[in-house]
């Protein structure tokens, strides 16, 4: 086999499990898959018809004003059934949130859980009065009480809900 053979065929490869992403990032659905397995796609217009809520937030020096929906909200909206207070095997659970281009970020469920931690993640889709632009949308997480953006997933895809071996 040549080189420019396996090439084309590591490409294709790539292109193939890449092209579901992309589709969605496209389309601006976001794909929730629940503690059960089974997965839901939430529509761009389902997500914004969804409670919104406007907020500033700083990263690296600068603040900004966000608009978007409580990741909790959308979770329920989703079809997850969230406990109203987490106990035993519930605090194992894993929110983990999958960019286009390969990027990840996971939040414990305690962490947000309003009974525990109460720590407000958002997916937004406007940022200072505007839609969120090619390289930052159409959804993006926003965690305001974080001092270091390292956890705003940009051009959110995925959200999976699952629990930590």
């Amino acid at each position: 086999m040549s080189i420019a053979h396996a090439a084309r065929i590591v490409a294709l490869t790539a292109l193939t499990c890449l092209s579901p992403l992309l589709a969605l990032a496209q389309a601006g659905a976001v794909e929730v898959t629940r503690p059960d397995g089974t997965t839901v796609t939430l529509s761009p217009q389902s997500l914004r018809a969804l409670a919104r809520s406007g907020f500033d937030a700083t990263a690296h020096g600068m603040t900004h004003r966000f608009e978007g929906t409580d990741l909790r909200e959308v979770l329920r909206t989703a079809g997850w059934e969230m406990p109203a207070q987490s106990k035993g095997p519930q605090l194992r659970r894993v929110i983990t949130a999958h960019a286009s281009d390969g990027y990840a970020v996971a939040f414990a469920w305690a962490e947000i859980d309003p009974s525990i931690g109460g720590k407000a993640v958002y997916l937004v889709d406007r940022e200072n009065g505007h839609e969120l632009g090619q390289d930052e949308g159409p959804w993006r997480l926003v965690v305001p009480s974080e001092s270091r953006p390292a956890r705003w997933a940009r051009q959110v895809t995925r959200l999976v809900v699952s629990d930590a071996p």
